[in-house]
């Protein structure tokens, strides 16, 4: 998938922007310093999502994942279903 693809999608995110005036011209240094880790958290999360979505991944079967119920498990079924 393209990254326009996943921003369509969903799965990435939009990283935060400073949201300072022009008029205040600053930024107080703790908000500044949650700012800046916000935002290389955001793009850290972004770029994994793209590399992980970059390449095809092969479709798995629905007979692979299943797994079959003990006997145990299927006669509890049974008995609480009332089958």
């Amino acid at each position: 998938m393209t990254e326009t693809e996943l921003r369509t999608k969903g799965l990435i995110r939009t990283c935060p922007t400073p949201t300072i005036t022009p008029a205040e011209g600053y930024m107080p240094l703790e908000q500044r310093r949650i700012f800046f880790l916000n935002l290389f958290s955001c793009e850290n999360d972004n770029k994994q999502v793209i590399a992980e979505y970059k390449n095809a991944k092969p479709a798995v079967p629905a007979k692979d994942w299943y797994e079959a119920a003990t006997k145990e498990e299927y006669t509890f079924c049974l008995h609480d279903k009332g089958l």
